[in-house]
């Protein structure tokens, strides 16, 4: 008769018949008593590691300017989500966007880019397209401008009938 014994049952439990049983990652020392003698093994229980990475965005198109989070999910070979996993973050263009370590992304300038998580050697992505602001001055006149005279300012990207009737300059109306 052999009597098993596991010192870290959160790890790896033992069954009478001597079947080992891993629960969670960690280490645990395996004992088998028999007539007075005793003998151990230790084992190692891995995570399961991670088979794909998921990268999702609120938004495929930002403005120049603007930020947003961006978040990863990884899961394992059958598909089951794995919690807890570090994620690296990068763009494939950082001069067209980029990305924090913590996943907040910031519109550089226009074009297209792919956001990407990392974790345990797997990849994934998702698509981000970088537009303009909108709006941008083309040109004021006169050039040279006197206190309390009005000035004509023309814009590009500004369509009164879908974006107001005002834009705004350093924080002031015009």
């Amino acid at each position: 008769v052999v009597l098993w014994s596991s010192n870290n049952p959160a790890v790896a439990t033992v069954s009478t018949s001597g079947l080992v049983s891993s629960l969670a990652p960690g280490i645990a020392i395996i004992e088998g008593t028999s007539e007075g003698i005793t003998g151990s093994a230790t084992i190692t229980v891995l995570p399961v590691p991670v088979a794909a990475v998921a990268v999702t965005l609120s938004s495929s198109t930002m403005a120049i300017g603007t930020s947003q989070q961006a978040t990863a999910v990884t899961r394992d070979a059958a598909g089951g989500l794995l919690a807890g996993r570090a994620i690296t973050w990068r763009t494939g263009d950082p001069s067209i966007a980029s990305v924090s370590a913590a996943g907040q992304v910031q519109a550089v300038s226009q074009g297209s880019t792919t956001v990407i998580a990392e974790s345990e050697g797997q990849s994934g992505s998702a698509l981000l397209t970088v537009q303009s602001s909108g709006v941008a001055i083309t040109g004021i006149t006169p050039s040279t401008l006197v206190p309390g005279a009005p000035a004509t300012i023309a814009v590009t990207g500004f369509d009164p009938a879908t974006g107001g009737t005002s834009v705004t300059i350093r924080g002031t109306a015009a």
